[in-house]
């Protein structure tokens, strides 16, 4: 009769448990995920904090436009800032979002924008409401688009996405944003926006109406 060593019956049972556990996952679904659906491998914790054994959780929601709730997480994350909210945005012209940076900085928050060089003259654009609301804004000089769409939440939440801070991008366009609670991640995008907040406040001349 055949005997099996030690390190047969070992790797025979690592070969059976194996398979046990291939046979037990859950079928890959190619259905869509709902809108603020949360993520987070293994386990989620609070703001993303460290697990017990070191492994990283960020909590991640997802949203999809049109009218799919985008704009409105942007405005709840704004609205929960206590801290700072740092804004890099190609187009810029959703008074309700220019309305909730314009209410953070009246509650002390610090609230930076930077944007796009063509948001100085944009059709709707926002710089100016925010401007005279007190909100520093500057703009993109550089050859090429400042062509970004992310906001960094009390150093720890990224706001970012397809979703450009426009009506179209609620009501018309397909678009998404992705919240991330991670601040490892969002000190790398604050870095990024310290750089491009190196430039100067520009007097803006915003026409009304927008995209």
């Amino acid at each position: 009769m055949f005997r099996f060593g030690r390190s047969a019956w070992w790797a025979l049972s690592l070969t059976l448990a194996f398979a046990a556990g291939w046979v037990a996952r859950p079928a890959f679904s190619h259905a869509p995920a709902p809108a603020g659906a949360i993520y987070a491998t293994p386990h989620p914790t609070p703001s993303g904090s460290p697990l017990a054994d070191g492994v990283y959780a960020p909590l991640v929601t997802v949203h999809f436009s049109p009218r799919g709730g985008t704009r409105a997480a942007i405005i709840d994350c704004i609205d929960q800032a206590s801290a700072s909210v740092k804004v890099a945005m190609y187009s810029f012209t959703d008074s309700l979002l220019a309305d909730a940076l314009a209410r953070a900085q009246q509650r002390g928050v610090t609230v930076e924008v930077v944007l796009d060089s063509g948001q100085q003259t944009a059709r709707g654009g926002q710089a100016k409401r925010l401007s005279d609301a007190g909100v520093p804004v500057r703009f993109d000089t550089r050859s090429g688009l400042l062509h970004h769409k992310f906001a960094v939440v009390d150093g720890e939440t990224v706001i970012t996405g397809s979703h450009n801070w426009t009506e179209s991008a609620e009501v018309r366009n397909a678009e998404n944003i992705v919240v991330m609670r991670d601040s490892r991640l969002a000190d790398t995008f604050a870095a990024t926006f310290a750089a491009l907040n190196s430039g100067q406040s520009i007097t803006t001349d915003n026409q009304q109406g927008g995209m």
